[in-house]
């Protein structure tokens, strides 16, 4: 994810229309404030791939993190349509993904500190 961050980035400084989404949003506009916040997003990603890979002591708490955060942004892209008229309601499945991941991140935290 990290990766194709970077190379939203730069598809976007050469003109390239490239499309970016996650959690039920989307946008072709690399540089506008939801192509800049998902391109963030699948940055903080990519490093907390990398650190769960090589087992470094702070991949846990970034786990969690982003873990958190997809749920608050899944539960917005959700409840948006109360407030947007032009949106209709998608259960983003997403959500059922990312509480089993915390669930997950949870339950090894104690091992990862032993080990780390």
């Amino acid at each position: 994810m990290g990766g194709a961050a970077a190379l939203s980035i730069v598809a976007g400084f050469i003109g390239l229309r490239w499309s970016v989404s996650i959690y039920g949003f989307q946008t072709t506009e690399t540089f506008s404030i939801l192509g800049m916040s998902i391109i963030s997003i699948l940055l903080f990603k990519g490093i907390t791939a990398f650190g769960l890979l090589n087992e470094k002591d702070w991949a846990i708490l970034f786990a969690q993190i982003d873990g958190f955060a997809g749920v608050l942004i899944c539960v917005i892209s959700m409840l948006l349509p109360l407030y947007i008229p032009e949106y209709k309601f998608e259960f983003r499945i997403e959500i059922l993904f990312l509480f089993s991941y915390l669930q997950k991140m949870n339950q090894i935290k104690k091992d990862w500190s032993a080990i780390t």
